[in-house]
């Protein structure tokens, strides 16, 4: 994919995305981490003792990191209470893929990550409809 000036800039290899754990990251700092690394937006909000960190993949499924303060438990959750095991910078990719739900709606910035490291393919052609 050629990325003009104004498209993000991606880690150039898989490798160098596989590198980065996620586990190894304190969770305050992914909320600013990922949006930096995958150029996507990350809203916080507090629920029941909980902080929770919304991905906003805009697909059929939410993925949410969810931080449970009193017991320090951190877990990747998605839609009907699905538990991703997400390591890697490359698995949290994989996780918005399941949350598309084989659809093809996802938020844009999680799009043009996937389809740079190959975890998605993207076609893209033009339709022209002629109104008489």
């Amino acid at each position: 994919m050629n990325q003009s000036s104004t498209e993000p800039k991606f880690p150039q290899t898989l490798e160098n995305l596989q590198l980065h754990y996620l586990s190894k990251i304190h969770v305050a700092e992914m909320a600013t981490w990922i949006p930096q690394l995958f150029h996507v937006p990350v809203t916080m909000g507090y629920k029941a003792g909980k902080m929770v960190y919304d991905m906003n993949t805009n697909a059929k499924s939410h993925l949410h990191l969810v931080h449970t303060l009193e017991t320090g438990e951190v877990e990747w959750v998605g839609r009907y209470d699905r538990v991703f095991d997400i390591d890697t910078a490359y698995d949290l990719l994989y996780a918005v893929k399941e949350c598309m739900c084989g659809r093809p709606a996802v938020n844009s910035q999680w799009l043009r990550a996937m389809e740079h490291y190959g975890v998605i393919s993207v076609h893209r052609y033009t339709v022209e409809k002629v109104i008489i």
